[in-house]
């Protein structure tokens, strides 16, 4: 009876397993999770290590889109029965799998170990879609850890490509879809790296058009799981455009689909961007209520990186509302929980304490966080974070004196702006809008004009470059 039931429980998961994150699938596993786990569980137990990798990685399907703090664990007991056994489809599948929850919940080393294994064994034992998945995972959890590099954006094109020409809709969707997260530093937009494109050197019409794409091929596959992130990732861009009322709708679209089947971290960060959008918009009692649902899935899930977005947002509605040692303790907060955790999240969350610093007259500490910043934002550019960072440099100029530096800096913050298309929300908003009152106050018109065309004909990279070089000379000293 136990090897009759574990037979019925294998071709159950792995039927579904064949359908993804489909609804009707991820209801018939819920349905008999009671089963399938007891199956697993007795696998472990035997031990019988191809039935419980095999169970396991079907089943991660499932977990992807629920109870994913038990599939971890419970995929970690499994892939230990292979220790020092040969490598074989069942262990890559287990691997790719592990790889899977990880990059839904905090990226680490070993998560991108576990997928460049997956990936050397799927193209072993010659599985073109496993090793394409593969890609899209290893790629995706670099880029959370260190940010974009060459390795990632071939990777993500190769993988979509190799969807294409297996006429996987939900694979091109998912190669579409997974990255507006975070986007590309390289070239031309491509369907596989158009969000890339969009953070680290703009917004641009193809970005939005990819996404509206990937929604529609997610609603035909009835797929809540693509639909909670791509939405999330239009919300995002949205509110990087200025337009709140869109990026509120396509918020609350994603947090709907995340509720009915979407992975962890799009119920996460969608309950986290609406809950910033709200503060900035005022309604405090409302974002309240959003984030206790937040913190408590936070706190529940053992998901630090919530609380540093949730600190980040706090902190830019307190240096709005100019309660700004309020704002230097909770941006301290999230530097401390991101460096290691998000490394994209860095330099962004370093110009924000320096913009709250530079307004405290803490300008030696300003200064220091920006030049960091700055170094960060040279090796992997980042144009929002890039415009924040000048925008605290004027901050800085403006305590020491130098106006005219601040109004150049300021339009060379403004510069950027236009050129990536990112609209200044929020404390930057704010910020600009002060330091610009201060620079008109004390400098006459002709000599503020004069400039703000210098610091329009500024590279930004010219600035970066600056703060740099003046933390080498206090270094020296």
């Amino acid at each position: 009876m136990a090897v009759r039931h574990t037979e019925w429980c294998l071709e159950l998961a792995e039927e579904a397993a064949t359908h993804r994150t489909a609804r009707p699938w991820l209801r018939r596993v819920a349905a008999d999770y009671d089963n399938l786990r007891a199956a697993l569980d007795r696998a472990v137990a035997a031990p019988d290590p191809e039935t419980a990798l095999r169970l396991a990685a079907a089943l991660a399907w499932y977990w992807w889109t629920d109870r994913t703090i038990e599939g971890r664990q419970l995929l970690a007991g499994a892939l230990a029965l292979a220790d020092g056994q040969p490598p074989t489809p069942q262990l890559a599948r287990a691997l790719q799998a592990a790889a899977m929850l990880e990059v839904s919940l905090t990226p680490s080393a070993a998560t991108t170990a576990a997928a460049r294994r997956s990936l050397e064994l799927f193209e072993r034992f010659g599985d073109r879609w496993g090793a394409a998945f593969s890609k899209l995972l290893l790629a995706f959890a670099q880029l959370q850890r260190v940010g974009p590099d060459e390795e990632g954006a071939r990777l993500v094109e190769e993988a979509d490509e190799t969807f294409a020409e297996l006429g996987d809709p939900w694979g091109e969707a998912y190669a579409q879809s997974a990255w507006f997260a975070a986007e590309s530093y390289f070239g031309e937009p491509a369907r596989a790296r158009f969000s890339f494109e969009a953070y680290h050197r703009g917004l641009s019409a193809e970005a939005e058009e990819a996404g509206q794409r990937a929604l529609a091929q997610f609603r035909a596959l009835d797929d809540r799981w693509g639909l909670s992130q791509t939405w999330f990732s239009l919300a995002e861009i949205a509110k990087a455009r200025g337009d709140l009322d869109a990026a509120e709708a396509a918020y609350q679209a994603a947090l709907a689909a995340a509720r009915e089947g979407g992975p962890l971290w799009a119920l996460l960060a969608s309950l986290g961007g609406l809950g910033g959008l709200l503060t900035l918009r005022g309604d405090d009692a409302q974002a309240a209520s959003v984030y206790a649902e937040a913190v408590d899935l936070y706190r529940h899930t053992g998901q630090r990186r919530g609380f540093a977005h949730l600190y980040n947002a706090l902190g830019d509605a307190a240096r709005v509302r100019g309660d700004l040692e309020r704002a230097r303790r909770l941006h301290s907060e999230a530097l401390a929980i991101v460096r290691g955790l998000i490394g994209w999240s860095v330099p962004h969350t370093l110009v924000q304490l320096a913009c709250a610093e530079a307004r405290l007259g803490d300008l030696e500490a300003a200064e220091r966080h920006l030049a960091e910043a700055a170094g960060l934002l040279l090796a992997i550019p980042q144009p929002a974070t890039a415009a924040v960072a000048l925008v605290g440099a004027a901050l800085v100029a403006l305590g020491r004196d130098r106006p005219e530096e601040a109004a150049r800096l300021l339009a060379a913050a403004e510069a950027v702006r236009e050129r990536s298309g990112f609209t200044a929300v929020g404390a930057e908003r704010h910020e600009a809008e002060l330091a610009g009152d201060a620079v008109r106050a004390r400098l006459d018109p002709d000599a503020l004009a004069a400039a703000q065309a210098d610091g329009r004909a500024l590279a930004a990279v010219e600035v970066l470059r600056e703060l740099v070089a003046r933390a080498a000379t206090w270094a020296d000293h």
